[in-house]
């Protein structure tokens, strides 16, 4: 039962790494700057900030990946 309780874990881990820190963090902000650059409304923090956002998303996604790893770990080795 433990096992199976840590690979669903593990695999959350991976779709919140996934979501968070792919989808959040990367692709949306990008979609956000095309947009507005469509519009005629692209500033100058909006694009500073989705540079800082998509530089993040990897540590982000990485820290949520490890977290999901170590609670898989934990739970199937008690």
């Amino acid at each position: 039962m433990r096992g199976y309780l840590s690979i669903g874990i593990f695999f959350i881990g991976i779709i919140l790494a996934a979501y968070i820190g792919y989808w959040s963090l990367f692709i949306k902000p990008i979609m956000v700057c095309v947009s507005a650059s469509k519009a005629g409304v692209l500033t100058s923090a909006m694009t500073t900030m989705t540079i800082i956002k998509c530089a993040v998303s990897w540590l982000v996604a990485g820290v949520i990946f490890g977290l999901g790893y170590i609670a898989a770990i934990i739970i199937s080795h008690k």
